[in-house]
């Protein structure tokens, strides 16, 4: 069971990744442009646009490029403004001016974007595209700097049509295999209903929500807070999950650690909760 954190309240996600290099004096060949370094100390993002969640420093007397990693959503509105905004921050206060997408290949010129003859209404419709899903961040801010920065898609053209090929083919047989899966799960579902008692069952209707997106983190989490101290499980052992709950800190939760810890809780309720033995019950 995964949910994004660094989109709190998203009910759902797919990550994919914008790979940002600052590479000190090399020309990326679509451009005159020269990447200069980047400082590697005391790098940080304002609060609103979000958070550094992990950083790596090169063995003490090896020289490395600084390279910044952006988790995204696809066509999520809300999250492609942010990281928008954290590319012209990087631009403007760190000089980072070459970007390296996923989904792409080759040297991107955004200049092809330019439809109109005033630059402002580039950036508006750009803009517009974005929300409608058509345009990444990167692409947005190639075009709002033009050719002070650099773009290039980082994918292996071959490969990823092989993948997408794959991929649409996969989707075909999921049409056929849905109606399956369903009855499988309708099952399930009346075994459950025999067998699971109170809070057993109240969490399993919780999980299968927040699987679904019907409900979102900070509720699952709540749940799994309720049961944890009815059962007599300590909260507190658990700093991540506790985070959702401080207004100051809930954006700073590691989503690979809430995993852990969620699922220390499952797994906790799953073999201490009674359930009726189906035996018994036949």
């Amino acid at each position: 069971m995964t949910q994004s954190l660094n989109v709190l309240l998203k009910k759902s996600f797919v990550f994919t990744f914008v790979i940002i290099f600052a590479l000190s004096g090399i020309n990326t060949g679509w451009t005159d442009t020269s990447i200069q370094a980047v400082p590697t100390q005391n790098l940080s993002l304002p609060y609103d646009l979000g958070k550094i969640s992990d950083s790596f420093q090169p063995v003490p007397g090896h020289q490395a490029p600084l390279l910044i990693h952006i988790e995204d959503a696809h066509a999520h509105f809300a999250t492609q403004s942010k990281i928008r905004g954290i590319l012209n921050y990087l631009h403007k206060k760190y000089a980072v001016n070459a970007v390296f997408i996923e989904g792409a290949f080759g040297p991107i010129d955004p200049e092809l974007f330019n439809i109109f003859p005033d630059q402002m209404m580039n950036v508006k419709a750009a803009k517009r595209w974005m929300k409608e899903g058509q345009f990444s961040a990167a692409e947005v801010f190639g075009i709002e700097n033009g050719s002070s920065v650099a773009l290039r898609g980082v994918e292996n053209a071959r490969l990823y049509e092989k993948n997408l090929k794959e991929f649409r083919e996969t989707h075909k047989l999921f049409k056929t295999q849905q109606p399956i899966l369903d009855e499988w799960n309708s099952r399930l579902k009346r075994i459950k209903e025999k067998i699971y008692l109170g809070d057993l069952k109240k969490w399993d209707e919780a999980a299968t929500q927040f699987a679904a997106g019907k409900i979102n983190i900070l509720e699952y989490t709540h749940v799994l807070k309720e049961l944890s101290l009815k059962h007599a499980l300590s909260f507190e052992k658990y700093p991540e999950l506790r985070k959702l709950f401080d207004v100051e800190n809930a954006a700073r939760v590691s989503p690979e650690k809430w995993q852990k810890e969620s699922a220390e809780i499952e797994n906790f309720i799953k073999t201490r909760i009674p359930k009726i033995d189906p035996a018994q019950k036949m």
